[in-house]
């Protein structure tokens, strides 16, 4: 998992600009050395190329350990979850509750949309042929995430047109009492593990 973290922080960083020009609101890391943006366009190519594997492996690894009871593997016909993600047998719902997303929960659906927005670029960075059609086509599955944010965020009484700009950063749902970021964070990727939890399209389902 830190592995994953640790690629991710980097590839965030690897801007096609020095850091002092990213946008305030885009930027992740402020303050240490190595200033990312959540902007994919603030990024190189190569950068989002690189963070579409990086950020797979971030959703697979905690799918892996947050999706099903070690000692319950998925049935292999059909691969459906043993339990809902982060599910606890305090907290059964999981990560679709917003008070409720950790550090982890958080990062599941920081790879998700960091995983929307690198295909996103590379596919437009693509002048033909059928990896551009198939990135395209997962690249509007994808985009599905930003109904489901603007959806969570009514609920929780918060506005948002699409899916936070720093949910990005895995560490944007950290309670914070002199913002409500964190609340409308936390909101958001609730609302997208429910979707993955739910819907036989973009989601792995079950139990």
């Amino acid at each position: 998992m830190q592995a994953a973290w640790n690629a991710t922080d980097s590839l965030l960083a690897a801007l096609i600009f020095p850091p002092s020009a990213v946008a305030l609101s885009n930027k992740i890391n402020s303050g240490t050395n190595n200033v990312g943006s959540a902007n994919a366009s603030d990024r190189t190519v190569d950068s989002n190329l690189y963070l579409m594997y990086v950020a797979m492996a971030n959703i697979g690894i905690l799918e892996d350990l947050y999706g099903y009871n070690a000692s319950a593997p998925p049935d292999q016909s059909t691969f459906k979850k043993k339990k809902k993600l982060g599910s606890t047998a305090l907290k059964p719902n999981g990560w679709e509750t917003a008070a409720d997303v950790d550090t982890y929960g958080c990062s599941y659906a920081s790879g998700i949309l960091n995983l929307k927005d690198a295909i996103g670029v590379v596919s437009a960075n693509l002048s033909s042929g059928g990896l551009k059609t198939a990135l395209t086509n997962i690249s509007t599955i994808l985009n599905n995430f930003d109904a489901t944010c603007t959806a969570a965020c009514t609920v929780c009484g918060f506005t948002c047109t699409e899916c936070p700009r720093n949910l990005r950063n895995r560490d944007s749902c950290k309670v914070d009492a002199t913002t409500s970021d964190d609340d409308i964070a936390r909101c958001a990727a609730a609302g997208m593990v429910t979707l993955i939890d739910t819907d036989t399209t973009v989601g792995w389902v079950g139990p």
